[in-house]
């Protein structure tokens, strides 16, 4: 189903209440949200619990799910709601006290929260006229029409303006605030910093952020031309991208990721035909992707990876332009793992299947670092009876072929279970989890199974108008956002009950259980859901296998 079919199913019954949720990628958006609200709450109050903050942090996060699914759409309080949790995270952020640094300065510190929250506003604002009956083609319309009347001199202030607030208003506050209150400066901070070393240092920042987002943009643009070119085995460098129309070569200028399809107004230059909004979107949400981890496992020095301590001077300086070889690795490494598995998605959102070439392509690519830098893999394999490897390329070896043929089967016997062995078999989910394996070890590739099935059932609930694209490798790339994410809270305080590193009897058995109770829930579901699809056929359209 292509992305402006699936939208056209919302004009009807099926409309939702919010706008957030109005198409695919709205939908995935809204689950992304609420599972990371969901994280969020329950670690501040799992941390700090003792202290109003945590409390505060955890009410914005029922908020922050409440909107996500649609509640108090379309009217004043959303936006009320919305205005009180951005001044509560920020209340939080100026008064926090002794927490790990992982609350403070990670992907769920008050500052991040604030900016989701400033998203969820502009959706609060565009859920007026949706409630009123406008369709998103007319939104689009009226968006573009109104951002098109903007002259080009009023963009060049605004982006004066905000250059201005970043690198000169809000140090000269930061210096302000630090003469009228004085605080004990960590050995997280930069002590004695003038206001021009601190101007210095946010642009920096600024131009290290938007440089990282750019690649991951660059990215999505190549994944794009994967998505289109991969299922019709046609070559991905050996001819340039031009329109399926006229057969016009797009020139550089316009192949930019997001500013040119922005500067083409959704059209091709030469015949005008419409290019569909999924390529801008799937190249910012990439971008974002890569914005993500850069924040969350390179600035922070790498909090969220298990067994490796983190560096102890983060922040871009110490991580980028003092650079930090391994760390840089394991990003792009990890990167590539999900920008194979956001590709497959895509594909398989699409109905279209990934040629078996393309399969041994993607394992070539995570075996190949493996095997040249052993240390990519954080987790040994875990040898029985103490056994040890003398070479380190060998364990790597042997690591990497456990994670891949545990992920492996246990995807071949997730997606018969799940499925009832009534679909054609989702290879794409076997070998993906297979990748998961050899990139994080097989403890990864269990946790990330249980994951999966979590996910793919909470969408069945939450998202049915999408259940027809979804997918076990979508339900994959977002259980591998969230394995890598929480990969050193789960060493922390699940290292005994569930399998991270040193897996004992009792986790695989709780692993084990949880498993089960997920695929017999996930089965009752798709029993369920069958009957129901085949009693209403789409007028017009064959039955299509998933």
């Amino acid at each position: 189903m292509r992305l402006e079919d699936h939208e056209a199913t919302f004009e009807g019954s099926l409309r939702p209440a919010t706008i957030l949720r109005a198409g695919a990628l709205g939908e995935l958006a809204a689950l992304l949200l609420a599972a990371h609200a969901m994280t969020f709450g329950i670690a501040w109050l799992a941390v700090n619990a003792s202290a109003p903050t945590g409390w505060l942090m955890a009410f914005v996060a029922v908020w922050i799910i409440a909107r996500s699914v649609g509640c108090w759409s379309g009217n004043l309080l959303s936006v009320a709601g919305t205005l009180c949790a951005m001044a509560t995270t920020q209340w939080v952020a100026f008064t926090l006290g002794e927490v790990p640094i992982w609350l403070s300065k990670g992907p769920f510190s008050p500052h991040v929260i604030t900016l989701l929250l400033s998203c969820l506003l502009i959706v609060d604002v565009c859920d007026f006229p949706w409630r009123w009956g406008w369709t998103m083609a007319e939104l689009r319309h009226s968006i573009s029409t109104s951002l098109s009347k903007v002259p080009a001199r009023a963009w060049g202030w605004g982006a004066l303006t905000l250059f201005v607030l970043y690198m000169i208003i809000v140090p000269a506050a930061g210096v302000l605030w630090e003469q009228l209150w004085p605080s004990d400066i960590g050995s997280r901070e930069m002590e004695d910093m003038s206001f021009a070393e601190a101007a210095r240092l946010r642009m920096t920042e600024l131009f290290t952020t938007v440089w990282f987002f750019a690649f991951g943009a660059s990215v999505g643009s190549f994944l794009n031309v994967v998505v289109y070119r991969t299922p019709r085995r046609e070559s991905l460098v050996m001819r340039r991208s031009a329109c399926p129309k006229c057969g016009a070569k797009i020139a550089g200028k316009d192949n930019l990721p997001l500013i040119g399809w922005i500067r083409l107004h959704g059209k091709c230059r030469n015949c005008e035909l419409p290019i569909s909004a999924r390529y801008p979107l799937v190249e910012g949400t990439t971008g974002c992707l890569f914005l993500l981890f850069f924040f969350a496992e390179l600035l922070s020095g790498g909090l969220n990876l298990p067994i490796r301590h983190p560096n102890h001077y983060a922040g871009v300086v110490w991580i980028i332009f003092y650079t930090k070889w391994d760390l840089i690795g394991l990003y792009l490494f990890h990167c590539l793992l999900l920008s194979t598995l956001f590709s497959w998605s895509l594909i398989r959102y699409d109905g279209q299947r990934i040629p078996s070439r393309s399969i041994v392509t993607a394992l070539t690519m995570m075996l190949a670092p493996v095997i040249a830098w052993p240390g990519l893999l954080l987790v040994p394999m875990q040898l029985p009876l103490g056994i040890t490897v003398g070479s380190e390329r060998l364990e790597a070896i042997l690591t990497t072929v456990a994670g891949g043929l545990v992920g492996c089967i246990a995807g071949l016997l997730v997606d018969r279970l799940v499925k009832l062995g009534k679909s054609p078999l989702e290879r794409e989910f076997a070998v993906g989890l297979a990748l998961v394996g050899v990139a994080m070890g097989w403890q990864a590739a269990l946790s990330a199974t249980a994951i999966t099935l979590l996910i793919h059932l909470i969408v069945s609930f939450v998202a049915p108008t999408v259940k027809s694209g979804w997918s076990l490798t979508a339900s994959l790339f977002l259980a591998t956002i969230i394995q890598l994410l929480s990969w050193r809270a789960q060493s922390l305080y699940l290292a005994d009950w569930w399998p991270v590193v040193e897996v004992s009897g009792i986790s695989l058995a709780i692993w084990a259980g949880a498993v089960v109770v997920l695929l017999i829930a996930c089965a009752i579901r798709r029993v369920h859901e069958v009957p129901a699809s085949h009693s209403k056929p789409a007028a017009g359209e064959s039955p299509v296998t998933p």
